[in-house]
């Protein structure tokens, strides 16, 4: 079985190989935007417009390939969607989800469960692109999007937020949050390390000089711990996470310093009192263009308390873990974790993406704690995607989770994901 799916992939790379320096359409494009109502002057601008507006987050498309145009240039409306359907071969260990490659996650394989091939369109998704003003200095943006990842394709919401001036405020990832420093991943949940989290936002973004960028935001408050210890409660939060990051820009490459507050709140059961807990983190995100055709992406994160924004270990209830020498007193988790990547693009239709990833946990005490909680975990992804047309692409890609507990026993996973993709 093995040399088939090796021959197989095989054979994808020789024809995506043989294919890559083709003209990307047989009509050359000037821009990817159309617009079917309204005036097609500058269609240019609409595409400019929009991609300002779209999200930072690559599995999230977002840029309409059909726009309106208000009377007089007032308003540009793109209303997209996107196909995106993913079959995949997993062998090793078990990982529950066919989307999500989250190697926390990771299982030991029982007898003749050691395969499985499972088949997804899940992140197909819906979205709207709407920008008022465009040309003027109140311009104010609204994008939404929406894909099909709840149960049996129950459609949710991803991104749901306004842009005025330098303001976003919405349901969108916080400002702790550096998805340009990532590759492009066919698997939707990427890096183990990576600093993210969706929530509602608000944040302020002020350019200081041409090539210095500040940003401070204000997250809802949030919390994942565990509801009932023997000494403990959780309690609603009350006091919102401010994240902030400075950012050097130049010439295709930056690099940004990010650091977040957030204050976690528990109950003293001992004391029968509410306590709080100062949580924070740092990181260091950026990408540096080598050449024309590769970029080194990358990024380091520590802290103590901010498990809940590191993306394999967020729902985890590793935010506050009791101190067993104070009872009825909990301590922010420390943690850290490293994202290195490479963005290669071999020409207009053919482009790889390499990517490495570590999490660990530095648990203070593990007297009383499962023996199988993540201690730390590792992710390594490789792909190469091939554009058919700027509306269809395809896919395949390499994917290895490790998981390692507090005991030791390590556990880990192989995937083979192929992607094929529309976009309208």
């Amino acid at each position: 079985m093995k040399r088939l799916v090796y021959s197989a992939i095989f054979l994808c790379v020789a024809i995506l190989v043989a294919n890559a320096n083709e003209a990307v359409d047989s009509i050359a494009v000037k821009s990817h935007v159309n617009v079917i109502i309204g005036s097609k002057e500058n269609e240019q601008d609409v595409e400019n417009a929009f991609k300002e507006n779209i999200p930072q987050d690559k599995s999230v498309a977002g840029m309409p390939h059909f726009a309106i145009v208000g009377k007089y240039k007032r308003f540009y409306l793109g209303i997209g969607a996107n196909f995106k359907a993913s079959a995949s071969f997993d062998f090793g260990d078990d990982m529950p989800s066919e989307l999500d490659f989250v190697p926390s996650q990771i299982t030991p394989s029982t007898p003749g469960n050691g395969a499985i091939t499972r088949f997804t369109a899940q992140s197909s998704a819906i979205y709207l692109n709407f920008v008022a003003m465009p040309n003027n200095p109140n311009k104010t943006g609204l994008f939404f999007s929406g894909n099909f990842k709840g149960d049996n394709y129950r459609f949710q919401m991803s991104h749901f937020y306004i842009k005025y001036r330098g303001l976003k405020f919405g349901y969108t990832h916080s400002a702790f949050t550096d998805n340009n420093a990532v590759p492009f991943t066919i698997d939707e949940q990427g890096p183990a390390g990576e600093a993210s989290l969706k929530t509602i936002v608000a944040m302020w973004t002020q350019p200081i000089t041409k090539n210095i960028d500040f940003t401070i935001g204000v997250d809802a408050p949030n919390i994942s711990i565990e509801d009932t210890t023997t000494y403990t409660h959780i309690v609603n939060q009350r006091i919102p996470a401010i994240p902030l990051w400075l950012q050097y820009k130049s010439e295709g490459s930056y690099i940004r310093a990010s650091a977040i507050l957030r204050t976690l709140q528990y109950r003293d059961l001992v004391l029968q009192q509410n306590r709080n807990v100062a949580g924070w983190g740092v990181q260091l995100s950026g990408l540096y263009e080598l050449t024309h055709n590769l970029k080194l992406l990358g990024s380091a994160n520590y802290g103590q308390g901010i498990a809940n924004y590191v993306q394999d270990i967020s729902d985890l209830n590793l935010d506050l873990l009791p101190d067993t020498d104070h009872a009825g007193k909990m301590y922010g988790t420390p943690s850290w974790a490293v994202t290195l990547g490479a963005e290669l693009n071999f020409s207009d239709k053919f482009s790889s993406n390499l990517l490495y990833s570590r999490m660990n946990l530095c648990y203070k005490d593990i007297t009383g704690l499962d023996t199988n909680m993540v201690k730390h975990t590792q992710y390594v992804t490789a792909n190469f995607i091939y554009n058919i047309t700027y509306f269809i692409k395809l896919g395949i890609e390499y994917q290895w989770g490790y998981r390692k507990p507090i005991d030791g026993k390590s556990n880990h996973v192989n995937r083979l994901q192929c992607l094929f993709a529309v976009e309208i």
